[in-house]
């Protein structure tokens, strides 16, 4: 029925001779259990030497929350620590934690004001830095970034969520 009010709205009829896809889906209602399955957790990050130990607690508390077991809590928070604390170094404000959950995975996002996009890179043993987008890369199941409207990025990590 949705389909076909489509495709009348869009005045595609029989004399219509060029090809016309629609796909329309419905999400389920989520009750009971799985209505807590998706979530979203922001965090404004103002700086200074509190910034870090904040974004921690904030990602420890949220993710204790979501009933996420232990492990994976504390990589998430590992994962939280470390992009905010790159975003602390190089970036600037405004800064955001955000935290995301799905019925299959946990996204952690830092976005900041700046351009410049990380590279992981080698860090030497006496290198007081370096090594914080490499710890991401190892500890979750994949990472990235991306360019934002009105000039920032957005420094992301995913984890796969166990199975039930």
């Amino acid at each position: 029925v949705i389909c076909d009010r489509l495709m009348r709205a869009l005045g595609v009829d029989a004399d219509h001779d060029d090809d016309v896809a629609v796909m329309v889906l419905q999400q389920p209602a989520r009750t009971g259990a799985d209505a807590e399955l998706f979530h979203n957790a922001a965090l404004e990050l103002l700086g200074g030497v509190e910034a870090a130990p904040r974004a921690r607690a904030f990602a420890q508390g949220v993710l204790a929350s979501w009933r996420f077991p232990v492990e994976l809590c504390d990589l998430g928070v590992l994962a939280a620590s470390e992009l905010v604390a790159n975003s602390l170094q190089h970036g600037t404000p405004p800064m955001r934690l955000r935290l995301r959950r799905t019925d299959r995975r946990l996204i952690v996002e830092v976005t900041d004001g700046d351009d410049h996009l990380p590279r992981r890179r080698r860090a030497e043993p006496g290198d007081e830095s370096g090594r914080g987008i490499s710890i991401v890369a190892t500890i979750a199941s994949s990472w990235g970034t991306r360019r934002t409207p009105g000039g920032g990025k957005a420094v992301w990590c995913e984890f796969a969520l166990p199975d039930k």
